[in-house]
């Protein structure tokens, strides 16, 4: 594993803590986990499970919008901020409850964040850190594929470069 997917897949595991975070708040102020903070059975720790596997799932699920360089990357990374805001409490909330879940997470999201706006701070930039990661490990990747591009490039005769390969 290189030293830029190690930092993107510890910038993932840092982002699951948070989503985990963000979770027990939203549930927590919904009324369906323990107050006390006390887990105390089996379905809470499936909840906090739940909470911890949504966010970095729906920041997979949102990588299309998400680590691209520039003001443009920067501003589809924020839609991906909402995109995959919408996708944690889906899968949060399946995983929780199945049905009923699914349909009342998001209301429960969007309800817990009109309350605590912090929260939707957190999540925004929880995403916008997990988005730069990204960015510095994609050009780090292009910049070594580059280098080898032209070490093979140099190891061919004059006339392969000109007539096979661009400059």
């Amino acid at each position: 594993m290189t030293r830029e997917n190690k930092a993107v897949a510890f910038a993932y595991a840092c982002f699951a803590v948070m989503s985990a975070g963000v979770g027990v708040f939203v549930l927590r102020s919904s009324g369906y986990f323990p107050v006390s903070g006390a887990v105390t059975g089996i379905y809470d720790y499936w909840m906090l499970l739940a909470t911890l596997l949504a966010g970095p799932l729906s920041l997979r699920l949102a990588r299309g919008w998400i680590g691209y360089p520039g003001v443009l990357g920067n501003m589809r990374a924020l839609i991906g901020c909402c995109v995959g805001l919408f996708l944690a409490s889906v899968i949060g909330g399946t995983m929780i409850m199945p049905l009923y879940g699914t349909i009342q997470a998001p209301l429960m999201v969007l309800t817990g964040i009109l309350v605590q706006p912090l929260i939707g701070v957190i999540w925004f930039v929880g995403v916008m850190l997990v988005h730069r990661v990204i960015v510095q490990a994609d050009a780090a990747r292009q910049a070594w594929v580059r280098l080898k591009q032209q070490e093979a490039m140099s190891a061919l005769s004059p006339l392969s470069q000109t007539y096979f390969y661009r400059k």
